[in-house]
């Protein structure tokens, strides 16, 4: 498991007493190690890929692969991002798979809150387009938009749908972002 902290979260008190950090946890690196300072997927460090989570990104990539005649893709890393009520994901591409693997398609699937998600284009001069994510909404990233600029410049309040909230009710105030993607094409 790989995962990064934010080291200048706050603390606060949860309702059990436990001390909370707003910001100390903000993604997890499933399947392929992502060395985040040499930006790029360590062939040789890697942890398991749930089966439940494959399943899933292939169930969603298959309902709309089909139709638009993409190719297979086998996916090997899930990059899961963590928003609190204030968090935002800066402008930036998803450039770092190997060439091969480059060309295939990346899949994310938003949890709990609402989003707006910006998509731009292959520089930061492309106005971008905002599109509202919602919680089980999945976007396809294909083709051109593969390697777009993109960011999320904020989580809408009050969004999460009410059956998470019943079942998970600190997730109210939170998204969770599946960023699915196969990194590597040879054996």
């Amino acid at each position: 498991l790989n995962d990064g902290r934010e080291r200048t979260g706050k603390r606060r008190k949860g309702g059990s007493g436990e001390v909370l950090h707003d910001k100390e946890l903000r993604w997890v690196t499933l399947g392929y190690f992502y060395d985040w300072t040499g930006k790029s997927y360590d062939r040789s460090r890697q942890s398991k890929f749930p089966q439940k989570l494959k399943d899933l990104a292939a169930a969603k990539y298959n309902a709309i692969r089909e139709p638009l005649d993409l190719p297979l893709v086998d996916f090997q890393t899930a990059i899961i991002n963590y928003y609190n009520s204030k968090s935002t994901l800066m402008g930036h591409t998803d450039s770092y798979e190997s060439p091969t693997a480059l060309s295939l398609p990346l899949l994310t699937i938003s949890l709990c809150r609402s989003a707006v998600f910006l998509i731009g284009g292959p520089t930061k001069d492309t106005p971008p387009t905002p599109i509202l994510l919602e919680s089980g909404d999945a976007v396809l990233l294909s083709g051109p938009s593969r390697l777009a600029y993109h960011g999320i410049p904020c989580i809408l309040p009050n969004t999460c749908p009410g059956h998470i909230t019943k079942q998970f009710p600190t997730m109210s105030e939170h998204r969770i972002n599946l960023s699915l993607r196969q990194v590597f094409t040879e054996p």
